[in-house]
């Protein structure tokens, strides 16, 4: 798939899953590979970005906060200043860290959504963890190795773009 056809499914995905259709959404589907970010409102696609921030290649950094504000500071502050209505997380990282959320029992960890705050403190807890850890957490070893960078990525954008709570895409 090209970057557009692969924003286009993305954004359609979660546009299904919203209460209000027409509202303008900011997505980010975090891959392996890639990040994409999607911006559309009624159905229409404004923006898209593909950025190089995977969870797989942000194993590899020394500094992922540094990498996610270098590659996407710019993007992001264009998504921020577009006013989006909603901002979604799409993808397995996202998924895993809300049913994270939830077994911690965060007061925010509510009818799908994610709080900054509670983004923030579990990639913190889960910079250190040990497998033994990670398992006891319930993050399935399939993620063992893409959980902590994931979650960096994520609570990154989310305070770079100044909102308070996301919403996690169940598709």
């Amino acid at each position: 798939l090209s970057a557009d056809e692969e924003a286009r499914l993305v954004y359609d995905g979660v546009r299904s899953e919203v209460v209000d259709p027409a509202a303008r959404l900011a997505v980010f589907d975090l891959g392996g590979g890639s990040l994409e970010c999607v911006v559309g409102e009624r159905g229409r696609i404004e923006l898209t970005h593909s950025l190089p921030l995977g969870v797989l290649r942000m194993q590899r950094e020394a500094d992922i906060r540094m990498r996610v504000h270098e590659l996407a500071g710019d993007v992001l502050d264009a998504i921020r200043a577009s006013e989006p209505d909603e901002v979604i997380l799409a993808a397995g990282t996202a998924r895993a860290l809300l049913k994270l959320a939830k077994r911690l029992d965060r007061r925010d960890a509510v009818l799908g959504c994610i709080g900054r705050g509670t983004l923030r403190a579990m990639t913190e807890l889960l910079r250190g963890c040990t497998p033994s850890e990670l398992g006891q957490l319930g993050i399935t070893v399939s993620r063992h190795d893409t959980i902590a960078p994931g979650a960096l990525v994520l609570s990154t954008i989310v305070e770079r773009l100044g909102v308070p709570i996301v919403r996690v895409a169940q598709g």
